[in-house]
């Protein structure tokens, strides 16, 4: 007798593999048992006339080769009816949808809604079945699908999850951003050989006793078989498109161009559409045009089945072929790109496998046998060591000097991170070199060199208060200052003295005049009055010939017996100093 555990709802071309659970047809009638012989007879379909048909209790089977599974009913007037196999998923509540075997997120292939929620369960499914995420693509952290308390998010689906009954999946989507969502479907193994080590086990014993013989003899004896149940790839496509950044929102923004992009990937190679995951879209480097600078770089995860022989190797020699089908992919749905190389960047790959071991024992003196099975499920994951690449370089910018010697630069960028042990990038990300080495013209004393832009120079008179004696000054350094006491226009080749009331003449002029209401003693004046000051503040005004400005106002502190040296930077100009003289009477 099957257990429910034990049914597999996969159901292959006619249905001849069929080995569900299925007991109720098309119509609702409920199955008669094959070893039955009421309400019809079943003859000629027995075990014995077809043992290799699993003509199992009541269960739909298809052990003539009829359009698909069926069953005799137990309804008098009508004989046999065709049936379905018994979908794997119940939708408890929510806009999400489901089919036989995969379920959507509300409104797939297009974009979800904000504030949605779904609750599904596993009804049935097959030996060996797990889940396969034909696209994941949700809000990190935000967009979450639960399943059995495990949360997903972003691009990281349920891959390879093993379907029981009852399994629970919960959908919730926030208030702010929506993504494509997903579609999930149950993955059924297709027997192969080869070897694989445990991590989840089941075991199956059936027992036979018939009494006949005396002696005591006991076999043992084991068979194992192991189905390769799918394969995952995962890694990064970059296309070479004209714009790769007028190109991103085509596919990151766009559900059209998602589903035309995965749809030319599955056909380019020759996998079913659902298949086919695409988790992300960015765009590297940064000229467009070349081979890894500004490429658009589509993150994927294939599934593939146990009967294709695609792997890694297969994918990265594929580049022409998956150019030319996603060109007509997206040429068919209206999206005006066009791809013109795609090179695969290979990360992991993942074989999900189940090894059977059957173990019979046979004891002669009963002749009783005792045949046990064990199935163990193993998923290995390989890791593939990624190279550093750089993109190309960028082309040289602009000379940042028309003469004289210049520079221009050129830089590149990682294009290709180093991953699981691959090599690193060794080398710069920007060179400089030499350009434009010819003499600027000579500028004339008093003046000097300026670079007004990087196709344009000139000369600019030195500024007031400096001076350059000499042609063909390369920067406003080569202008020196005039030194104290000393003056100069724009353009100086020289410096001139400072007239009255400068360093020149240390000694305020006779025409300067004196505000002395708050000052204590007096200043000493050039015709000769002398006085002491022990704590002399006020405002005195006075003309200077460097300054700019007819009149300057300053506070003097004077301490007794001591000379006070005022100092002033008026205008840009020479320094201006006076010297106030403390004498004792």
């Amino acid at each position: 007798m099957l257990e429910v555990e034990d049914c597999r709802e996969g159901l292959t071309g006619k249905g001849k593999d069929y080995r569900g659970c299925q007991s109720v047809t098309r119509t609702g009638k409920t199955c008669q048992r094959w070893d039955a012989s009421s309400p019809h007879s079943v003859e000629p379909y027995t075990a014995a006339n077809f043992p290799e048909a699993d003509l199992s209790l009541n269960y739909c089977r298809n052990p003539d080769g009829r359009n698909t599974i069926w069953c005799f009913t137990t309804d008098d007037d009508v004989e046999w009816e065709f049936c379905d196999i018994l979908p794997l998923w119940t939708l408890k509540s929510g806009p999400c949808t489901t089919d036989i075997f995969c379920i959507y997120s509300p409104s797939f292939p297009n974009a979800y809604s904000n504030r949605e929620t779904c609750e599904l369960s596993a009804l049935q499914r097959g030996v060996g079945g797990f889940l396969r995420v034909g696209r994941f693509d949700t809000e990190s952290g935000y967009d979450i699908l639960t399943v059995s308390g495990q949360q997903y998010s972003g691009s990281a689906g349920p891959a390879g999850v093993e379907v029981g009954v009852g399994l629970e999946l919960v959908w919730s989507s926030d208030h702010s951003v929506t993504k494509s969502g997903w579609e999930i479907c149950v993955a059924f193994p297709e027997h192969t050989t080869s070897t694989t080590s445990a991590s989840t086990t089941k075991t199956h014993t059936a027992t036979s006793t018939t009494t006949q013989s005396i002696s005591t003899t006991t076999r043992t004896m084991t068979s194992s078989s192991t189905t390769v149940m799918f394969r995952v790839l995962v890694g990064e496509l970059l296309l070479d498109v004209d714009d790769p950044s007028a190109a991103l929102p085509f596919f990151a923004d766009n559900a059209t161009g998602q589903e035309a992009l995965r749809r030319g990937v599955a056909d380019g190679l020759g996998l079913e559409q659902d298949m086919v995951n695409l988790t992300a879209f960015e765009v590297w480097g940064s000229s467009a045009g070349r081979r890894l600078a500004g490429i658009l770089a589509v993150g994927y995860e294939i599934s593939v089945p146990s009967t294709s022989a695609l792997d890694q190797a297969q994918l990265s020699a594929s580049g022409a072929a998956l150019a030319a089908s996603i060109n007509q992919s997206l040429a068919d749905s209206g999206v005006p790109l066009t791809v013109s190389g795609v090179q695969n960047v290979e990360k992991t790959s993942t074989t999900t496998t189940a090894t059977t071991t059957s173990r019979t024992s046979s004891t002669s003196r009963t002749s009783s046998s005792t045949t046990s099975w064990t199935t163990t499920v193993s998923s290995t994951t390989t890791n593939t060591p990624v190279n550093c690449q750089f993109s190309d370089w960028s082309d040289w910018d602009k000379c940042n000097r028309p003469c004289n010697g210049g520079n221009y630069t050129r830089t590149r960028a990682i294009a290709v991170p180093e991953e699981f042990g691959g090599d690193p990038c060794v080398g710069e990300l920007s060179e400089t070199d030499s350009c434009n080495t010819a003499n600027c013209s000579d500028c004339f004393p008093g003046f000097h060199l300026v670079f007004i832009s990087n196709e344009e120079a000139g000369c600019l008179p030195c500024a007031r208060g400096r001076y350059n004696p000499v042609a063909g000054a390369e920067s406003s350094q080569s202008c020196l200052p005039c030194a104290k006491g000393e003056q100069s226009l724009e353009g100086a080749t020289q410096c001139t003295p400072c007239a009255e009331g400068s360093a020149a003449a240390p000694m305020l002029s006779p025409t300067a005049s004196a505000d002395l209401a708050n000052v204590s003693g007096d200043f000493v004046l050039s015709d000769g009055a002398a006085g002491l000051c022990s704590a002399c503040a006020g405002s005195l005004t006075f003309r200077v010939a460097c300054a700019s400005q007819r009149s300057v106002y300053f506070t003097a502190w004077v301490s007794a017996a001591e000379a006070a040296e005022l100092e002033l930077q008026v205008a840009g100009l020479a320094p201006i100093a006076w010297t106030v003289q403390a004498g004792a009477q």
